[in-house]
């Protein structure tokens, strides 16, 4: 993801209960990455808020 003035971001989020998250080689699956998932009768949601660093200059 990017926006003009700031540095790109390439990020992986991760659900919850997923089996691969266990077994995840780079060691890459941290609490702060693992979605907060909300369900209703409307079905379920995730939100997760992105900081974006401006580029250096």
């Amino acid at each position: 993801m990017n926006a003009p003035g700031h540095e790109e971001l390439t990020a992986q989020l991760y659900f919850p209960g997923d089996a691969h998250n266990d077994d995840d080689i780079a060691s890459a699956v941290k609490p702060e990455l693992v979605l907060d998932v909300q369900g209703d009768a409307n079905g379920e949601t995730v939100a997760y808020d992105f900081v974006l660093d401006p580029v250096a200059g």
